[in-house]
C-alpha cells in the first residue's frame, strides 16, 4: 500500500483530534494574518516575519522550549513569548496527527530579548499543572570530518566543500587522532542551519570515493583548537614514500606469482592504501595505470 495514501478513517480521526484547539489556531491565523508553513515535521512562523527590514537575527538569540502540552498551538505560544520581545522566527515540532511534539524553538531579533524570555518563562505554568522549560539554544556551527586521507590537501577539500555546501566560512585541517596517515578537518559555517544542511549533505556523500566520519565538533576539540594544541596535517609526501616501499614489496610478491605477465598488465584492483590521484582502494586498474598509484 502506498504510504502517501492515507486511510479515510484515519483522516477523519486526525481532523477530529484536538479539534477545538485546531479551530482556535485557524481563527487566530486568519484574524492576525499569520502565515504558518509546515516542512519536515516542523511548523514555522517568520524567518523573517512579514515586514522585516534589516539583517538576519544575531547568533545567541534563539531559545529552546520544552515540556509543552501537546494539545496547544502557536496561537497560545507565540503571543506569550512575544511579550519578551519581537520574534524573528518560531518553530514548533509536529506529529503526523497534528499534535505538537512537546518542544519548539523561538528566535528573537535581539540577544537580550532571548535572555529575558529565559528568565521570564522557565518554569512558567502554561496550563494548570504544566510548567514549561526554557533555556538558551546551543547554535552549533562547527563540524568535524575525520579519517580524511592525506592525499586530499586543504586547497582541494576547500574547493570541493564550497561546491557541495553553502555558507562555509572557515576550513582548517589537522592530523587525525586516529592511527594512520589520516587528517581531521574542522568546518565552520555561518549559522546552525547552514551547518545542519551541510551535515545532511555530507553524510550522504563521499569525497573522491573516500568515506569519512562526520559529526558535530566536540568540546574537547574546541578547547584544543582554542589552545592551538592540534597537530599539523599529515603530508601526502610522507604517504608517497610509504607507497614506494609498499610498491617494492608488492612487485617482489607479484614477481614470483606472475612471472609471465608484465607489471602494467596485471589484472585486479589498486592495492595501495592511498592513490595519489584520488582513486580509492578497490579502483579497477583499468581506470589508472599503476605508475600513478605511487
Amino acid at each position: 500500500m502506498d504510504s502517501n495514501v492515507r486511510n479515510p478513517e484515519s483522516e477523519v480521526w486526525i481532523r477530529s483530534l484536538n479539534k477545538d484547539n485546531k479551530d482556535s489556531l485557524l481563527e487566530w491565523t486568519e484574524r492576525c494574518n499569520i502565515s504558518l508553513v509546515q516542512v519536515n515535521g516542523q511548523r514555522k512562523y517568520g524567518g523573517p516575519p512579514a515586514g522585516w527590514v534589516g539583517e538576519a537575527r544575531p547568533l545567541g538569540a534563539e531559545i529552546f522550549i520544552n515540556n509543552l502540552p501537546q494539545e496547544i498551538y502557536e496561537d497560545k505560544i507565540i503571543p506569550l513569548f512575544q511579550t519578551a520581545g519581537a520574534l524573528y522566527e518560531f518553530r514548533l515540532m509536529m506529529t503526523f496527527s497534528g499534535l505538537n511534539r512537546g518542544f519548539g524553538f523561538a528566535r528573537y531579533t535581539k540577544v537580550h530579548h532571548a535572555e529575558l524570555a529565559v528568565s521570564m518563562f522557565h518554569g512558567y505554568e502554561i496550563l494548570p499543572g504544566c510548567k514549561i522549560g526554557v533555556c538558551k539554544s546551543i547554535e552549533k556551527c562547527h563540524l568535524e570530518l575525520d579519517g580524511l586521507p592525506c592525499v586530499l590537501d586543504k586547497v582541494t577539500l576547500t574547493s570541493v566543500l564550497r561546491e557541495m555546501t553553502a555558507d562555509l566560512e572557515k576550513f582548517s585541517l589537522f592530523a587525525s587522532r586516529n592511527v594512520g596517515m589520516e587528517n581531521l578537518a574542522i568546518l565552520k559555517y555561518s549559522s546552525h542551519r547552514a551547518a545542519t544542511m551541510a551535515k545532511r549533505i555530507l553524510c550522504s556523500h563521499s569525497l573522491f570515493g573516500y568515506r569519512f566520519q562526520m559529526k558535530w565538533m566536540k568540546n574537547s576539540i574546541k578547547k584544543k583548537l582554542h589552545l592551538e594544541a592540534l597537530l599539523k596535517p599529515h603530508s601526502s609526501v610522507i604517504q608517497m614514500s610509504l607507497n614506494v616501499e609498499l610498491e617494492k614489496k608488492t612487485r617482489q610478491y607479484l614477481g614470483h606469482r606472475f612471472k609471465s605477465q608484465p607489471w602494467h598488465h596485471l589484472p585486479g584492483v589498486c592495492m595501495f592504501s592511498l592513490c595519489l590521484r584520488g582513486f580509492p582502494p578497490g579502483t579497477p586498474v583499468s581506470s589508472h595505470t599503476p605508475k600513478t598509484c605511487w
